[in-house]
């Protein structure tokens, strides 16, 4: 048998559904259209989908952006020391690095070489940043008197404006260089010229090690987008 249950409107009815009330109506002469066991069945796969579509939205924002705090002075005062940046792993898969923008890159052996023999240390997952100032077919010339350096016969100028020189740095390990940027490969510099140990010092940076591109400063706050 089933529950008796007392129905009653609670908004006045059209006329022809008017009768006498309250109703008692059992809950077996009512149709069922979900069982007990399609309602746990549903629930189960409802939970389980909606698990899913975490685990799925966890795992596509590991591999679309990732947080960078900055460690050195290389891209003051555009970027500073300490700075918290979120940086975007999409795009370069598909663009190449432009003249003038800002990357995130794996260091190649040649910098891990220069690092390691200031006494550094590199991590496995560690990025530098830098600014692109040369692309392929561009021809640089490296003074290694005073670090300056022409891109097509035109001096190169720094974006940023005048940063603090503090010691250490690129002093001494700038190399003398002239020639033309190699296909898959770009110039990159850091907007302190007196500290970044850059192409200048351990050479071109190839696409593949070309991992983020910077999209928002989120600390210090306000938020700014690095140019």
């Amino acid at each position: 048998g089933g529950v008796d249950m007392v129905i009653r409107p609670i908004y006045p009815l059209d006329r022809r559904l008017e009768r006498e009330w309250p109703l008692v109506v059992s809950s077996s002469d009512v149709p069922c259209f979900l069982t007990q066991a399609m309602y746990n069945s549903l629930t189960l796969v409802g939970t389980a989908a909606w698990s899913l579509s975490v685990i799925l939205f966890f795992l596509f924002a590991r591999e679309a952006v990732s947080f960078y705090k900055i460690p050195s002075a290389s891209m003051e005062p555009t970027i500073n020391r300490g700075d918290l940046i979120l940086a975007e792993k999409l795009s370069p898969r598909w663009s190449k690095p432009q003249r003038g923008e800002i990357v995130l890159f794996f260091p190649p052996e040649s910098l891990r070489a220069v690092v390691e023999s200031q006494g550094g240390y590199v991590g496995p997952r560690d990025l530098f940043v830098k600014r692109v100032a040369a692309v392929p077919g561009d021809v640089v010339i490296v003074d290694p008197s005073d670090g300056s350096i022409t891109v097509n016969g035109q001096p190169f100028q720094r974006a940023g404006g005048v940063c603090d020189e503090p010691t250490g740095g690129a002093g001494g390990l700038i190399r003398q260089q002239k020639g033309k940027v190699k296909t898959g490969s770009s110039f990159v510099l850091g907007d302190c010229g007196p500290v970044s140990v850059d192409s200048r010092v351990w050479g071109t940076l190839s696409d593949d090690d070309f991992k983020a591109r910077p999209v928002v400063k989120l600390w210090p706050l306000p938020f700014e987008v690095p140019k």
